[in-house]
């Protein structure tokens, strides 16, 4: 494997960026054209050529990543960017070893921020999952399922607001440290960055889907095929009573972006087995409820759980795709214009029966069911 002969690379062995679905991902640098440009690096292991599984995996994502752009996404430097999606750049060999070259994000995974803030507020979701479905919508429009959404899969390019006149490489290094999960603030005692501020940092990036290993093309989907994360795994690929041929490929994404939703408002997944095994994962989905607790929220909105409801209902066929939750009111509304539940006025509200409160603040949705949010909605609206 040979990359563009003009670029020459080199690999900062020491900074380790994370594992892809393959093998270590290094911090790299390329110098083409008299500029010097960071880089992701990731390993292809020699023990992958012998295994005729990992191999077609690799082939597939080298594949699919290649075939996600077109020539009008090229810039003038003829290197292909887009916002929502990490670019793949090259294939090179450095050292004997075989590497695939990405796009470099700055500000790591959307998973060190979730353990950072433990939950996000509605508008910094609905920002997250903007970004994410538009990512989504071009992968879909390729007739690409990604199979693996997830927030270790979603890298952060942080970007500073255009009034903030801080030097952006410092304040990544602050970002960086403060959402490590080593982090000490005694041994750090020279770091300003605020969760007030880091938050507004958060708004103004770009959130990118990566790590297409385990993605596919529509027309070669093995539809028997359960395979990606499983607390994000669709329930319907589960169940051996489905007809293979209804089975609506790119909505295997939908169900995982909401629990994605999910795991960012309440620092916890909708459907979380103990112990964690795939059989207890099987008999809660089997049940299909999952439960809002305002007691560990300050409000939740009408726009938001409806969103939620949306990508988490079991039937493909009502669950929408990425165009229709493009135009969600949860993703195009400002938050302050939603219509809020909250601990103290949730008593004022109607619900269908008595089987959604399962206790003191507590509702419990379900994945067979779409009646809730309207009915405990309509009366409060009607009383307005």
């Amino acid at each position: 494997m040979e990359g563009n002969p003009k670029n020459i690379y080199s690999i900062d062995y020491s900074n380790i960026l994370g594992k892809g679905s393959f093998g270590i991902v290094y911090k790299g640098k390329v110098h083409k054209n008299n500029k010097e440009e960071v880089v992701a690096l990731k390993q292809i292991p020699k023990a992958i050529i012998n295994d005729k599984n990992k191999l077609q995996l690799l082939s597939n994502e080298v594949v699919i990543s290649a075939n996600l752009y077109d020539d009008e996404d090229n810039n003038d430097d003829g290197q292909t960017k887009m916002k929502n999606i990490v670019s793949f750049l090259d294939i090179i060999q450095i050292d004997n070893n075989d590497y695939l070259v990405y796009e470099f994000c700055n500000g790591g995974d959307l998973k060190r921020y979730l353990r950072y803030f433990r939950n996000l507020d509605e508008k910094m979701i609905q920002n997250i999952i903007r970004q994410v479905l538009i990512g989504l919508n071009r992968l879909h429009q390729k007739k690409i399922v990604h199979h693996d959404i997830k927030p270790e899969n979603i890298l952060v390019e942080l970007s500073l607001p255009e009034d903030d006149k801080s030097d952006l490489e410092e304040t990544i290094k602050e970002i960086m440290e403060i959402t490590s999960p080593k982090y000490n603030p005694k041994n750090n005692p020279n770091n300003k960055m605020t969760k007030e501020r880091l938050l507004q940092i958060l708004s103004n990036s770009y959130m990118k889907l990566s790590d297409f290993g385990l993605s596919k093309e529509i027309k070669n989907y093995n539809k028997k095929e359960v395979s990606g994360s499983p607390l994000y795994i669709d329930p319907i690929l589960f169940d051996k009573n489905v007809n293979n041929e209804t089975i609506h490929n790119e909505k295997v994404d939908i169900w995982a972006l909401g629990v994605l939703t999910y795991e960012m408002f309440f620092y916890d997944l909708p459907f979380m087995p103990f112990p964690p095994r795939i059989d207890k994962l099987k008999l809660l989905l089997d049940k299909g409820e999952y439960a809002i607790d305002l007691k560990r929220c300050k409000k939740i909105s009408k726009q938001f759980l409806s969103f939620l409801n949306m990508c988490l209902q079991r039937p493909q066929k009502i669950r929408p795709l990425t165009d229709e939750l493009l135009e969600s009111e949860f993703i195009t509304r400002e938050p302050e214009f939603f219509t809020y539940l909250t601990i103290d006025n949730y008593k004022e509200f109607e619900f269908p029966d008595d089987s959604y409160l399962k206790k003191d603040g507590q509702i419990t949705m379900n994945i067979d069911d779409n009646r809730m949010i309207n009915a405990i909605f309509d009366k409060s609206e009607k009383d307005k």
